[in-house]
């Protein structure tokens, strides 16, 4: 489930509108038990403070997603990710990215990362928050 962060209309529809048109369920407010990918304008809205587990990303990512009609990897729109520190090239093609047609999940337990698949490996639920902030893209402690 997609929510948006800090956009005003008419780009708030546009993006809503693009992010259900790929599949992805919409849902004004950020609940970690939903919720998956939070799109923000920027680093500091109140709803990216409320995240503890899930994707905080630019808007790039969807309109990656939906040039390429496919879930993208995360990783590299997420705020503060500096490309020169895994060597920026294409070749971040990490497990989150997707040749699905669509950006929603339809299992419900697969949801921590939209798209993902169960034999995919996970983060151990116990030890990783799932947040995914600036370029430190390591488990966050618990």
């Amino acid at each position: 489930t997609v929510v948006l962060s800090g956009f005003m209309n008419p780009l708030r529809g546009k993006l809503r509108k693009t992010a259900t048109d790929l599949g992805a369920k919409y849902q004004d407010d950020w609940e970690d038990s939903v919720c998956t990918h939070l799109i923000a304008a920027f680093e500091n809205t109140p709803k990216v403070k409320q995240v503890k587990r899930g994707w905080i990303l630019k808007k790039e990512w969807l309109e990656d997603c939906c040039t390429q009609r496919k879930k993208v990897a995360e990783k590299r729109y997420t705020f503060g990710y500096d490309a020169g520190r895994d060597g920026g090239g294409d070749s971040d093609t990490d497990e989150s990215e997707s040749s699905v047609s669509s950006l929603e999940s339809s299992d419900a337990e697969d949801r921590d990362y939209l798209g993902n698949k169960a034999a995919q490996a996970k983060p151990d639920k116990t030890k990783d928050t799932g947040v995914k902030r600036k370029a430190d893209l390591s488990p966050l402690p618990a």
